[in-house]
C-alpha cells in the first residue's frame, strides 16, 4: 500500500517522483521572471524612462501590503478546499500578464505617461502574486514529500531556484544586447518578453505535473 503524505495524498514511486520535480520546476521558472525583473525592470523605469525610484519603491510596497491582507484570507479558503494547485494556476496567469503588458507596453507604447503607468501596474501584479504564490507553493512539499525526505526535498527546490536566477541572467543577456532577431535594438526592456515567455512554458509544463 502506497504511502501518504500529511494532507493525506498518496505517494507512490511515479507520482511523487513527477509531482516532485514539477515542484522544482516551478520555482525554477518563477527565478527565472523575478531575476530579470527585478534586475533590469528597475532601471529601465528609473533611468531609461527618468521617473523618481519613489514611484517603484512605492508599487513594491503596496503589492507586499496587499499580501498582508489578502493572504492570510486565501490561505484559509484553500486550506478549506479551494485547491493550492489552482491558486498557482491564476497566480501564475496573472504574472504572464502581467509580464506581457510590461514587455509588450514597454517597446510599443509611445507616450512616456502610459508607457509607465502600464509597466509599474503589470510590475505590481507580478510582485503581489509571486509572493501570494509562495503561500501555496510552500504548503505543497508536504504533498511531495514524506516527513523524513521534507528537509531534502525543500533544498533541492531551493537550489533549483537559484539555478533558475542564474540561468536567467545568462539566457537573457544577447536579448538585452540586441543580438537576438526581433528583439532589437537592444536594451534593458528587451529583458522582460523573452522571461516572460519562458516563465509562461515552464510554469504550465510544471502546474501539469
Amino acid at each position: 500500500m502506497a504511502e501518504s503524505s500529511p494532507l493525506g495524498h498518496p505517494l507512490d514511486a511515479g507520482t511523487s517522483n513527477r509531482e516532485r520535480w514539477g515542484w522544482y520546476l516551478f520555482d525554477f521558472a518563477n527565478s527565472i521572471l523575478i531575476m530579470n525583473g527585478g534586475l533590469y525592470f528597475p532601471q529601465w523605469i528609473v533611468i531609461d524612462n527618468g521617473v523618481s525610484a519613489l514611484w517603484f519603491n512605492l508599487v513594491f510596497t503596496l503589492s507586499t501590503l496587499l499580501l498582508l491582507v489578502t493572504g492570510p484570507l486565501l490561505g484559509i479558503l484553500s486550506d478549506r478546499g479551494w485547491g493550492r494547485v489552482s491558486f498557482l494556476r491564476y497566480t501564475s496567469a496573472a504574472m504572464f500578464i502581467g509580464g506581457c503588458v510590461i514587455g509588450f507596453g514597454g517597446r510599443f507604447i509611445a507616450d512616456r505617461d502610459v508607457r509607465v503607468a502600464s509597466s509599474l501596474a503589470g510590475f505590481f501584479v507580478i510582485m503581489y502574486c509571486y509572493q501570494l504564490s509562495l503561500i501555496f507553493y510552500n504548503v505543497l512539499l508536504a504533498r511531495v514529500s514524506l516527513p523524513h525526505q521534507a528537509a531534502r526535498v525543500s533544498g533541492r527546490g531551493f537550489s533549483w531556484g537559484w539555478v533558475g536566477g542564474i540561468a536567467a541572467v545568462l539566457f537573457i543577456l544577447p536579448f538585452v544586447h540586441g543580438k537576438i532577431p526581433l528583439f532589437q535594438p537592444g536594451g534593458r526592456i528587451q529583458a522582460i518578453l523573452p522571461s516572460t515567455l519562458i516563465f509562461g512554458m515552464l510554469t504550465t509544463a510544471s502546474l501539469l505535473w
